[in-house]
């Protein structure tokens, strides 16, 4: 191109700039609004708003494991805290020990009883019975008729948490009783642990008093009651044994009235000897019989005699002979089997009549062994630690309750996490 048509620099520069001016006063539009993109290190491509939504659902989260945090475990920390800080009573306890024990082991000493010797055993029984008479509405009933129990812990010196409240049934007082009296035993020293517990000294010492005079008095009953029965069962015995030795002496009463014989061995013995004697006079005569009718004829009236009195002799042996059998049809004899009879009847009444005797005699030795043994077997309340006046109040455990409502707290509230969390992942 010559210099000629090349377009002069000096007539375009005015141009351009005047074009330049009029499209810096035109609107210009806006450019569309885009997403910044942001890689994530060492993975995919992470939008903006998503990652504002992550943020936004952690501090969601945060606070709502604050509200809940706050709420199961902070508010019922510093509600038990504050509570125990500021308005509950103080309680105070008075202890009783003592154990229940027979006669023959009052000879121990108290060395064996608390070291569970076997001169010191007491009975397991009698003390497990004690153990829960204590805590029976029988004993409630007993204290309030002696002490007025209910009205010392309606009392207005304790809190309004701690106290019974007026008006409510006997069975409620019982069951809060139960709390405030407690008593331990020890099966393998036979000690039996009471402790009272109230809202004052003089209260606790007076009310654990009186419980351990109505133990005493429950043992004593229970000991009575036990003699009285074994007494009484032995008594029973012999009262049979002597209703059957009656009986039999009766019975053999009535048989001797029977057979209008006292005594049927005797009657027996008689009976032997009437036969012996009539078996030698007919051996004798028979004999006798003999020799004469070598001298006379048969017609002979001596020899006639010895033959009638033969014959006698043996009637009369025979009927002996049938009197043994069957009583000969003899007044007394009949009906009872003769002699024979009235023999073994007579024994077997004699040996029941004996027997009787021997078992009468062995229950009243019994009886009198049962009315020593129930005197030497009588339990009592060996009391070897007394009640005595607290000084300082044991109670409530203000710190150890507030650390069991923290961790009791925590617990809750991790099962509560862990539940909705759960439930969380099963709607997702």
């Amino acid at each position: 191109m010559s210099a000629e048509t090349k377009p002069d620099a000096t007539k375009i520069a005015p141009e351009l700039k005047v074009v330049a001016n009029q499209s810096a006063k035109a609107p210009q539009a806006k450019p569309a609004p885009t997403s910044k993109v942001t890689p994530a290190p060492g993975g995919p491509v992470v939008d903006d708003r998503v990652e504002k939504a992550i943020r936004a659902s952690k501090r969601t989260k945060r606070r709502l494991v604050a509200a809940s945090l706050a709420l199961i475990v902070a508010l019922p920390t510093i509600v038990t805290a504050g509570y125990y800080a500021f308005l509950a009573s103080d309680q105070y306890a008075a202890e009783a020990r003592f154990a229940v024990r027979g006669a023959d082991q009052l000879s121990g000493d108290l060395l064996g009883m608390l070291t569970g010797g076997s001169g010191a055993a007491s009975s397991t029984g009698d003390s497990y019975i004690v153990q829960e008479f204590i805590q029976s509405r029988e004993l409630v009933d007993r204290l309030e008729q002696r002490i007025g129990l209910q009205a010392r812990y309606e009392t207005g010196a304790a809190d309004w948490l701690a106290r019974f409240w007026p008006g409510q049934p006997i069975e409620d007082f019982v069951e809060y009783w139960r709390g405030m009296a407690t008593a331990e035993f020890d099966h393998y020293t036979g000690i039996i642990t009471l402790e009272v517990k109230a809202f004052t000294p003089e209260d606790a010492q007076l009310v654990a008093s009186v419980v351990v005079d109505e133990s005493r008095a429950l043992v004593n009953r229970l000991s009575e009651q036990s003699r009285t029965d074994t007494v009484a069962l032995a008594q029973r015995e012999v009262q049979f044994a002597e209703d059957r030795l009656r009986e039999a002496r009766e019975a053999v009463a009535r048989f001797r009235n029977t057979e209008n014989t006292i005594s049927p061995a005797a009657v027996a013995e008689a009976h032997e000897k009437l036969m012996g004697e009539l078996e030698g006079q007919l051996a004798q005569s028979e004999a006798e019989l003999e020799q004469i009718s070598q001298l006379v004829g048969p017609e002979a009236p001596s020899r006639r005699i010895l033959e009638t009195r033969i014959t006698a002799i043996k009637d009369q042996i025979a009927a002996r002979k049938s009197r043994v059998s069957n009583g000969g049809g003899e007044p007394g004899a009949a009906g009872s089997g003769g002699i024979s009879g009235q023999l073994a009847t007579f024994a077997s009444l004699e040996t029941e009549a004996e027997f009787a005797q021997r078992a009468y005699l062995s229950s009243l030795a019994s009886f009198e062994a049962a009315r020593v043994e129930a005197k030497r077997e009588q339990r009592y309340l060996a009391t070897f630690v007394t009640p005595s006046l607290p000084q300082h109040a044991l109670y409530p455990l203000r710190a150890t309750n507030t650390a069991l409502v923290l961790v009791g707290s925590l617990i809750a509230w991790g099962i509560s996490a862990l539940l909705y969390a759960a439930i969380r992942d099963h709607m997702v």
